[in-house]
């Protein structure tokens, strides 16, 4: 009688722990974009490209080591830094973002890469050369 209960509490405590090492593990990646400007770079024309290389590595990267990647998006109304350096920190602090894709807006990127390299998190953007 003693074995079978010690054997169904080893099999417990298995179970438990193959599943704690097959559960996949999530990061939050911040998206922060202008919205509706007159330009190429706003959150309605790049989000879907986003939204395709989020899903691809996923998909195909990441998958096989139970990682997965969250996209967690603002956006503000006009290429400027007041806005943007606080939705920064919004998502650092609340999402706990671990990487930024934007801002596309130089105004908006130089307080940001500032907070972010002050955090050590990567930004990915086409606007980088524009920041004196």
């Amino acid at each position: 009688m003693a074995t079978a209960k010690l054997l169904l509490i080893l099999n417990l405590i298995l179970n438990i722990h193959i599943q704690l090492i097959q559960s996949t593990i999530h990061y939050n990646v911040g998206v922060l974009m202008a919205s509706r400007l007159d330009s190429p770079f706003d959150l309605e024309r790049c989000a879907p490209a986003v939204d395709l290389a989020l899903e691809d590595v996923n998909k195909n990267l990441l998958a096989t080591h139970n990682v997965k990647l969250l996209k967690v998006q603002a956006s503000y109304p006009s290429c400027s830094g007041a806005i943007a350096p606080g939705l920064a920190a919004d998502m650092f602090f609340k999402d706990n973002v671990i990487a930024f894709v934007g801002p596309a807006c130089a105004f908006a990127l130089d307080p940001v890469a500032r907070l972010a390299a002050y955090w050590n998190r990567p930004i990915i953007t086409g606007m980088g050369d524009q920041v004196c």
